[in-house]
């Protein structure tokens, strides 16, 4: 089980973030292998856990690529980073679903989207589209940091729930 805990402290002026460091790969585990906190833009830090985790470094870079311009971060709420996060995890999700669903028939996204009911069967049509349906990577990501007035900011998210505001 990984450990990621965010907090709010001193009337939302600091932040405490806890984090684990193992790694566990069916009966193999390693303390020390993996870190699980990663700084994001600006004054914001992600925290990260799950089975996929993997694939964290890949959604974690993506959205830095896109939260900065022209080398500087762009004054940006909670909010927009989060849901950043949520996009990038989402298209993450996406990618492995295309190598390990699609590509096996010879489809990627696009080409599924566009001709997979004319192509295949309607049982076989059925089958690929639930598989992509039910996709998930088990991937969760706290975002934590500071606005520009230095309040204190804490939202959570993964490639299904929606950016939110974690319980005060």
């Amino acid at each position: 089980m990984t450990v990621c805990i965010a907090t709010l402290a001193a009337q939302e002026h600091a932040i405490c973030l806890v984090s684990d460091s193992k790694a566990a790969f069916g009966a193999f585990s390693a303390d020390g292998a993996v870190r699980k906190t990663a700084p994001l833009i600006y004054h914001y830090t992600v925290l990260f856990a799950g089975n996929d985790a993997a694939h964290a470094g890949s959604v974690i870079n993506r959205a830095k690529r896109r939260l900065v311009v022209d080398g500087q971060p762009p004054v940006t709420s909670a909010d927009d980073i989060a849901q950043c996060i949520f996009e990038e995890c989402q298209a993450e999700r996406d990618k492995v679903a295309e190598a390990e669903i699609l590509k096996p028939h010879n489809f990627n996204l696009e080409t599924f989207r566009d001709k997979g009911s004319v192509l295949c069967t309607d049982a076989v049509f059925f089958n690929i589209h639930t598989d992509l349906q039910e996709k998930t990577l088990s991937l969760d990501f706290v975002i934590a940091g500071f606005d520009s007035n230095n309040q204190g900011h804490i939202r959570f998210t993964n490639c299904t729930t929606p950016p939110r505001i974690t319980t005060r």
